[in-house]
C-alpha cells in the first residue's frame, strides 16, 4: 500500500499555517529560553492551527501530510523557535511512524488506528 500524499492545496495550507505562527513564536522564544520553560503557548497554537494532527492520515481525520510537507513545517517552526520546532518534531516523528505503519502494514492498521484517530480528534500529543 502506498501513502497518498496531501494535495498541493493542503501542503500550502500547512506551510501557510506554520508561517503565520513564526512572528509570535520568535517573540516568545527569548522568554521561554531565559525561563527554561516548555513552549506551552506555542504548542496550543500548533494544535489550533492543525499542525499537531497534520501527519495523521486523512482517512482517520488528520491532515494527511506527507513526510516532505511535515519537514517543511518543521523547518519553518524551528526557524522561528528552536524549542517549538523540537517539541513538534518529537511529536511528529511518533505520528509519522504510526502513519507509515497504517499506510504500509495491513496487519498493523487496527493497532495504530485508535492512536492516530485520538491525535486527530483531540489535536493532541499522546497522553
Amino acid at each position: 500500500m502506498t501513502q497518498v500524499t496531501g494535495t498541493a492545496h493542503q501542503s500550502e495550507s500547512f506551510v501557510d499555517a506554520a508561517k503565520s505562527l513564526t512572528k509570535v513564536f520568535a517573540e516568545r522564544a527569548p522568554d521561554n529560553d531565559e525561563n527554561d520553560q516548555f513552549v506551552a503557548e506555542n504548542y496550543a497554537d500548533l494544535k489550533t492551527a492543525g499542525l499537531i494532527s497534520a501527519g495523521v492520515p486523512s482517512d482517520l481525520g488528520g491532515g494527511g501530510a506527507s513526510i516532505r510537507e511535515l519537514c517543511d513545517v518543521l523547518k519553518i517552526i524551528g526557524g522561528a523557535c528552536g524549542s517549538s520546532g523540537l517539541a513538534l518534531s518529537l511529536h511528529t516523528h511518533q505520528v509519522a511512524v504510526l502513519a507509515w505503519r497504517w499506510y504500509n502494514q495491513e496487519a498493523a492498521r487496527d493497532l495504530v488506528a485508535p492512536l492516530l484517530r485520538r491525535v486527530a480528534d483531540e489535536k493532541n500529543c499522546f497522553a
